[in-house]
């Protein structure tokens, strides 16, 4: 298996290394690495990894030589500005390194190019200029071919690979290119300048807090209210320090040429940085600042969700992933690190399996980990906002607050199993893992399954164009899983594939997963259940889409002549396809159908591709069903209307009816409040009694009120499509105005009593208002 990386960074020299230590399909894999830049350079600061990055640079044979480089960080001390005090500790008491970036890049390509050269080949000045996917129907399988330019252009070759990794950072031309052309890069909102300070004689930095000096002991981190401001030792001699400030800044409108020019005003750089650490209980910055010659960059990431693969080209790193993670933590490296090594694992374990399996267990391994280490490293990067006074000294407390829970959390995380894991059930594996699901496995609750359907495990689907897109899916859906149901029978039952035991168990556990997904269908068929919501984006389906298909070429090519039963199914594959398209249009008129509901559409549409050429091709009919980016295009271009969840009740996008009923509610609460004025005029301004008829009809208007505030309530509720803060805080005011009235009565003079009677009714029009205008 001939393996392309395009990237010669982090991500993909720990892949290239990794798989350089599995093999594949009985054998090591070829591995070719393209990098764009001459050589490795110099520039990218420090980065600071993590426990767990390094035991798997030792697992790569690049630990011991890069920890000679590095300097030890027992800890990164987070101070506030304000006060000069140290709120607490980032990865206390940890084995962290903090390492000029270009030679963590420089060990691994050593270690790289340390490996035998029929194996592992690292090419720099390759520009990869396309990449094509070329479909093999024999296989039912895709090759890529990369087309690359060396020298600056004076020769170019075309390169076929069986897999192709994307580790080419968050500026990718793989993903814009051929994984997710939709998804871009967004500004952070922050912007980083770094550079490099002198110590003296006795290493002291020349920080003063009110408490006398700060030390440095490793790194130290100030947290202050217009950013944050990073100093560590990161050469074993301890004789420099580097210094990074962490800026919130304004996105420049010049994307390109603006922030250059910033960069290259060194003095504005310097007085900006001043400025902001200027003030509060450290001083002695201001000449760090200006001593350093600083190097400026904004900071962009990626959306947490999007794909990460297509067909047989893959994402890694930054590429798939890119976190804004703060600086200290170092994450962003470390995580790259190990997608290379987790998809050199996964690809040696999982390849028997296919394409569609690979791509799966894969993000089962680590889309969870990811979305986690996104949120919370959004949570750090947050805290270094502009913000006012009082709520910096919030966040101060509230960042004491995090990193206790923090280390608490990455003791545990740091001490994951770095062995290959295990794929039967597509889990990432990790001792508290394993411990947690041992427990579990003796417990008998019901464990939810791998394929969310209907509404009995998730909530319910009420958008009624999603719910026609979601009916139009499902006729698919179960066509293809009871076509791949029959044959993995055959399989287990031995009618196919005879003696192929791995292939029997494989059918086995499948053909029990298959069928608890299967059951959900029918549920809805029967009328038990309706669709759940995340229906529209279940991927653990597609393992079988594949298969399925994989099914269907094999049957159609299987003997001298075309088999016209395959052919068959391929045609209404072919018209569910079709159906399936129109309701993506009509979900993208109504403007409900979102970018992450499209991004699964597209991996459906991806894998049915083969099928569409493989129909038209040996039914000689012309093509009826669009390619996905057209249908794309189409549904983000139709003109949007405003959506309507329910055929019963008015329409919300009646606005004369609206219009009356809001005129009316406003009339009604104007009348009653002149009322109310004139009551106020005329009375005594004394409290009632138990014997006044007043106080009954209040009692009798009081009961009635509270009853039909509850009982408009219950549809509101019910109706998802209104949210619980607009209307359950005014609802519970008016049922204690109804509950505080008839008292009030007896014990404040009585105009009171019907002053907070009026507040209850004024919010039971209201609600009225929302069943009428908006649940119908």
């Amino acid at each position: 298996m001939h393996i392309i990386i395009i990237g010669a960074g982090p991500a993909g020299l720990a892949a290239a290394l990794a798989l350089s230590q599995t093999t594949i399909q009985g054998s090591p894999p070829r591995i070719t690495i393209l990098e764009l830049r001459p050589k490795v350079e110099t520039l990218g600061g420090t980065i600071l990894l993590t426990p767990l990055a390094l035991r798997y640079l030792d697992a790569l044979g690049v630990g011991s030589r890069l920890r000679k480089l590095g300097m030890p960080v027992r800890g990164v001390d987070v101070v506030a500005l304000r006060t000069g005090r140290t709120l607490g500790q980032m990865l206390p008491g940890t084995d962290a390194l903090r390492v000029m970036r270009h030679q963590l890049v420089q060990c691994m390509a050593d270690a790289v190019a340390e490996l035998p050269k029929d194996l592992v080949t690292l090419r720099y000045g390759a520009r990869v200029t396309d990449i094509q996917q070329v479909d093999d129907q024999k296989e039912d399988e895709r090759a890529v071919r990369v087309d690359v330019q060396f020298d600056a252009g004076r020769s170019e070759e075309s390169i076929s690979c069986d897999i192709l990794l994307g580790c080419d950072g968050i500026h990718s031309f793989v993903r814009t290119t051929v994984v997710d052309c939709e998804r871009t890069k967004t500004y952070s909102g922050r912007a980083i300048a770094y550079g490099y300070v002198n110590c003296d004689s006795a290493r002291d930095i020349g920080l003063t807090t009110l408490n006398g000096k700060l030390r440095l002991r490793d790194s130290t981190m100030i947290q202050g209210q217009h950013g944050s401001f990073l100093m560590s030792y990161f050469e074993p001699s301890r004789g420099k320090v580097y210094a990074l400030a962490i800026m919130p800044m304004a996105e420049n409108q010049d994307a390109r040429e603006g922030w250059k020019a910033l960069g290259e005003d060194k003095v504005a750089i310097k007085r900006d940085i001043v400025d902001r650490f200027k003030e509060g209980g450290i001083k002695g910055l201001e000449p760090i600042i200006n001593e350093s010659d600083w190097y400026f960059y904004p900071v962009y990431m990626l959306p947490v969700e999007g794909r990460w693969s297509k067909g047989r080209v893959f994402l890694l790193g930054d590429a798939a992933h890119a976190l804004s993670t703060m600086p200290p933590q170092g994450e962003s490296t470390g995580i790259a690190i190990e997608d290379g090594v987790l998809f050199a694992h996964v690809l040696s374990e999982g390849i028997s399996r296919g394409i569609p399996y690979v791509m799966e267990a894969y993000e089962t391994l680590r889309r969870d980990d990811i979305t986690k280490l996104h949120s919370e490293t959004m949570f750090r990067w947050n805290t270094g906002s502009s913000s006012s006074w009082l709520w910096s000294i919030t966040m101060e407390f509230a960042t004491w607050v995090y990193l206790l829970l923090a280390n608490y959390r990455q003791e545990d995380y740091f001490k994951r199993d770095i062995s290959p894991p295990s794929l039967g059930f597509l889990y990432p594996i990790s001792r508290r893992a394993l411990t947690a699901s041992s427990a579990q496995a003796s417990q008998p609750a019901t464990q939810p399954p791998k394929a969310i359907i209907n509404s009995n495990y998730g909530p319910a689907l009420t958008n009624e164009e999603l719910y026609a897109l979601a009916r139009s899916l499902s006729k698919l859906d179960q066509f293809l899983l009871l076509y791949c149901q029959h044959f993995y029978q055959q399989i287990a039952s031995g009618q196919l594939n005879p003696g192929d035991t791995s292939a029997q168990r494989l059918a086995l556990n499948d053909l029990e997963d298959l069928q608890t997904i299967i059951s959900q269908f029918q549920d809805i068929n029967t009328g038990r259940f309706v669709f759940s919501s995340l229906y529209l984006k279940e991927r653990h389906i597609l393992y079988y889409w594949g298969r399925a298909i994989s099914f269907l070429s094999q049957n159609l090519l299987a003997g001298d002549e075309i088999h016209q039963p395959s052919l068959g199914n391929l045609k209404r594959v072919t018209e569910y396809a079709s159906d399936i398209e129109s309701a993506v249009l009509d979900a993208g008129s109504a403007g409900v159908l979102t970018s992450d509901y499209r991004l699964v559409l597209s991996e459906r549409w991806d894998l049915l591709e083969s099928a569409f050429n493989l129909y038209h091709q040996h039914s000689q009919s012309p093509r009826t069903v669009e390619k996905w980016p057209n249908i794309a295009r189409r549904a983000q271009a139709a003109p949007k209307v405003v959506p309507q969840d329910s055929k019963t009740g008015l329409p919300t996008q009646s606005g004369t009816f609206t219009t009356i009923l809001w005129l009316t509610f406003v009339g009604t609460t104007l009348s009653n409040i002149w009322t109310f004025a004139l009551a106020y005029n005329y009375s005594d301004h004394k409290p009632g009694t138990t014997k006044d008829a007043d106080f009954w009809f209040l009692m009798q208007s009081c009961i009635t009120q509270g009853f039909t505030l509850i009982i408009s309530g219950i549809p509101l509720w019910a109706d998802t499509r209104l949210r619980k803060r607009t209307w359950v805080p005014p609802m519970l005011l008016a049922l204690i105005c109804t509950i505080i009235a008839p008292p009030l009565y007896l014990t404040a003079p009585t105009e009171w009593s019907s002053f907070v009677g009026l507040i209850a009714t004024g919010i039971q029009a209201f609600m009225v208002l929302q069943l009428v205008t908006v649940s119908g």
